[in-house]
């Protein structure tokens, strides 16, 4: 019997819902479940916790969150060498001149949705996100970024959430 080659990127996602506003998780979480595993962080501090023993396929991101904001979330998870030193994020915000201050230092592939986002522009963007970063990481030479984006890309939505 032939042995069967499994591709290991052909597995479910994982990825993680950063927001305060519970009926928003709630609402991207069930978004993103069609797709893959979810978890969700409620604040800045749980989501650090997550992002530091969770390797996750991509995150997206609250900027403005009580205690600890997403500004400094993201600062924070862009430690050399962690798990999720160059996963996407995709900072999903109302604030739109938000995006312009996301020059973080981030490592890896940052999209900015503005609010509101429709549901299916956010499962496009995310599976996108997530091809092209499995893509750079099974061919780094053919699909060369540079440390970190000259500044983040931006996606106008339809009417939705």
């Amino acid at each position: 019997m032939a042995s069967v080659d499994h591709d290991p990127y052909a597995r479910a996602p994982r990825m993680l819902v950063v927001e305060d506003e519970p009926s928003i998780a709630a609402l991207l979480a069930r978004a993103l479940r069609t797709i893959g595993e979810v978890d969700i962080a409620r604040d800045g501090h749980d989501a650090l916790a997550l992002l530091a023993c969770t390797v996750y396929d991509a995150w997206t991101l609250d900027l403005h969150m009580p205690a600890l904001s997403g500004w400094e979330v993201l600062r924070r998870a862009s430690v050399p060498g962690g798990p999720n030193e160059r996963t996407p994020v995709l900072v999903v915000t109302a604030d739109p001149t938000g995006w312009m201050a996301l020059d973080a230092g981030y490592a890896g592939s940052l999209y900015v949705l503005p609010k509101p986002i429709g549901i299916g522009e956010l499962i496009a963007r995310v599976r996108h996100a997530i091809a092209q970063a499995r893509a750079t990481e099974a061919h780094p030479q053919e699909h060369a970024l540079p440390p970190r984006p000259d500044r983040p890309r931006s996606a106008r939505p339809p009417n939705g959430l």
